[in-house]
């Protein structure tokens, strides 16, 4: 499966948070690294209570995310995200969609 993107992107450097950033990249998706995020993901309800942080700091309710692990061929842009969280405005389409997570990484090497 092969995802693109091509379009304006928030910018967390922005301290006003109002201009955007322009990226584009061309992945394709690891069908081994993401079955291990499922499985890390359907873990998740049972992992999160032993983490070193109260209650408080949690969401109320636990939307599990898709997950998916991209092997980016080509990437354009002022930075390289360690990784894409889609929807990031929590008000609009996450409560009805649920949150979307994307780990880039570069392909692995030629055999």
């Amino acid at each position: 499966i092969v995802e693109s993107y091509i379009g304006f992107i928030e910018s967390y450097r922005d301290p006003y948070g109002s201009r955007g950033e322009f990226e584009g990249f061309v992945a394709v998706v690891n069908k081994d690294m993401s079955a291990k995020f499922t499985r890390l993901v359907a873990s998740a309800e049972r992992l999160l209570p032993q983490l070193p942080w109260p209650q408080p700091f949690e969401k109320d309710r636990f939307l599990k995310p898709d997950f998916t692990s991209l092997d980016v061929l080509t990437f354009a842009g002022s930075g390289i995200p360690a990784g894409i969280n889609i929807p990031n405005c929590e008000p609009a389409s996450r409560p009805q969609l649920g949150p979307s997570r994307v780990s880039p990484s570069p392909p692995p090497p030629p055999p």
